[in-house]
């Protein structure tokens, strides 16, 4: 028997949002270091930011790279495994694309996996990183416009797919997908930021789940975490410095989270099997949390 709560506004009104990120949510942003990209100054005419690095690492058989740089940009590609004809990998892609001064970095082991790395602008990072030993059939996607946004993209085991776009300035994305175990469907996760500042993470442990994260306007977070199998994770942010989080461990759960205005919160968490939760909120400052649980969780 599936659960349902449904939420309007607030179901729970609080005073100020200080006790926000220490109730439910950390909206921390962890980026890694990357070598830093210095533009030259003053720029000499049309042609002054033309220094490209690109390093490309392959062992296997049917591995290409495609990189196209334009303006101060370093990109870096690795890509190898093991698998039982070859020695290294087979069949993996990455392609990058890189306009302006921005940084790069695609590893990719196992075979068959795919990724794809588009940005424009400055200060920009992307990273990508794909399966150990036997992964397969991986696919990772960054899209990004505008300055200092950064995406971090990791995969494990087989049959992932993970895509971020993200135009303005600030942004940071983070996803984290694993099976878990060998030959197993993956998941999939999307995230697309427009604005400034914005923070996403998406972690998802297990089969077939699907989390998707939508935010427009400045300083807004999202986290969804889920663990299982079937579980899905919609989010909508439009306003600023609004704050969810969505956690579902079990089967079957779904999740649908929309929120309209400026600091705003919602929690929720879902465990068990076929719990369905419809949160919206519109307006300021409102907060609301849900937690279900079935099947004896």
């Amino acid at each position: 028997m599936k659960n349902y709560v449904l939420g309007a506004a607030a179901l729970l009104f609080v005073g100020g949002m200080a006790f926000a990120q220490e109730d439910c949510i950390n909206c921390d942003v962890e980026k890694p270091s990357h070598p830093e990209i210095s533009v030259p100054q003053p720029p000499l005419g049309p042609n002054a930011f033309t220094l490209q690095e690109s390093y490309v690492s392959q062992v296997g058989v049917g591995n290409e790279a495609f990189v196209h740089q334009e303006g101060y940009n370093i990109s870096e590609i690795d890509q190898w495994g093991d698998n039982q004809a070859f020695v290294g990998g087979l069949g993996n892609l990455a392609v990058v694309d890189q306009f302006g001064g921005n940084y790069s970095n695609v590893k990719q082991h196992g075979d068959y996996n795919a990724a794809f790395v588009l940005q424009d602008g400055w200060g920009n990072a992307a990273y990508i990183d794909q399966g150990v030993g036997y992964a397969e059939y991986n696919i990772a996607g960054v899209k990004q416009f505008g300055n200092d946004n950064t995406s971090m993209q990791k995969q494990r085991y087989d049959f992932n797919a993970a895509f971020v776009l993200q135009d303005g300035n600030g942004n940071n994305a983070k996803q984290d997908q694993s099976t878990q175990a060998n030959q197993q469907q993956g998941s999939a996760a999307a995230i697309a930021q427009i604005g400034d500042d914005n923070y996403a993470k998406q972690k998802q442990r297990g089969n077939i789940n699907l989390a998707l994260a939508q935010q427009v306007g400045d300083e807004n977070c999202s986290v969804q975490e889920q663990y299982g199998v079937g579980n899905e994770s919609w989010t909508l942010q439009v306003g600023n410095g609004n704050m969810s989080k969505v956690l579902q461990d079990g089967y079957f759960n779904q999740a649908v989270l929309a929120q309209q205005g400026d600091m705003n919160m919602s929690c929720v968490s879902q465990f068990g099997w076929d719990n369905f939760s419809l949160a919206q909120q519109v307006g300021a400052g409102n907060a609301q949390y849900v937690t279900q649980s079935s099947g004896g969780y």
